[in-house]
């Protein structure tokens, strides 16, 4: 838009062209977003059997998930948030977790519970 180093001596023939892409990006972005809020929304929605407080384990809605909860997940079931493994059903206290959503890995990578936890909760 300067003339003295413009090469259309100010005239702004790039609005045009600029305009495009930048409507055009919005409208990809706006579309992104939608996508990624009902993804959230479902994901939210998804009942998992929950524990708190010491109270028997009820069906809690993902979203409302507190920290200190206590949560059963299943085999071949998501994990809702983060978690600290306490037991599993395996003898030596180990799970197989996919963490494809987090890293893209689809490999299984094994975790283990807390030593000390997990036998306290094999003797109870």
């Amino acid at each position: 838009m300067v003339p003295e180093v413009s090469t259309s001596k100010g005239v702004p023939v790039n609005i045009a062209p600029l305009s495009f892409i930048i409507i055009v990006s919005a409208i990809k972005d706006i579309i992104e977003d939608y996508k990624r809020h009902k993804e959230d929304k479902e994901e939210n929605e998804m009942m998992y059997k929950v524990s708190s407080q010491g109270k028997p384990f009820e069906d809690t809605f993902s979203k409302d998930i507190l920290v200190g909860n206590l949560v059963l997940i299943n085999k071949n079931q998501y994990f809702p948030c983060d978690m600290l493994i306490i037991s599993t059903s395996d003898d030596a206290g180990r799970c197989y977790i996919e963490t494809k959503n987090l890293d893209g890995e689809t490999n299984k990578k094994i975790k283990f519970s807390h030593k000390d936890m997990f036998e306290k909760c094999k003797t109870e």
